[in-house]
């Protein structure tokens, strides 16, 4: 498997969201309507990420503990 074809890992996403974040950071907006796309866009990502985590949190661990 190539190296560039391997999945990607926490690292990967965390330095994606950094980027993602200071992309959003430097967004200028200059309508009502670009202003209030871009704020539903963020409730929506929001809601998102409190899903997925919620769903980490009451998910069965994959590997058994030791018995």
């Amino acid at each position: 498997m190539a190296r560039d074809a391997r999945p990607a890992g926490k690292p990967a996403r965390r330095a994606l969201a950094r980027a993602a974040g200071a992309t959003a950071d430097s967004v200028e907006l200059e309508t009502e309507k670009q202003s209030i796309a871009y704020g539903h866009w963020l409730t929506v990502a929001g809601e998102r990420r409190d899903g997925r985590q919620g769903r980490l949190a009451e998910a069965a661990p994959f590997v058994p503990s030791m018995v």
